[in-house]
């Protein structure tokens, strides 16, 4: 059985699989967001490693604006 196979026969298991894979895009957004920021000296990296935190335990990531 191939773990496509598996996830259909599991559904529930399967949207706890597409929101973790929704999460993880959203923070890489969030990440890359963050480096564009301490590129162009907006943000400190130590400033950037406290606001990770801050999301990861909030479970909130960044929603762009522009």
């Amino acid at each position: 059985m191939f773990y496509e196979d598996w996830l259909n026969d599991n559904q529930e298991l399967e949207a706890q699989v597409i929101q973790e894979e929704a999460n993880r895009i959203k923070f890489v957004n969030y990440a890359r967001v963050l480096l564009e920021h301490i590129r162009v000296g907006r943000l400190t990296l130590n400033q950037a490693i406290r606001l990770v935190i801050k999301n990861i335990n909030s479970m909130s990531y960044y929603q762009d604006d522009e």
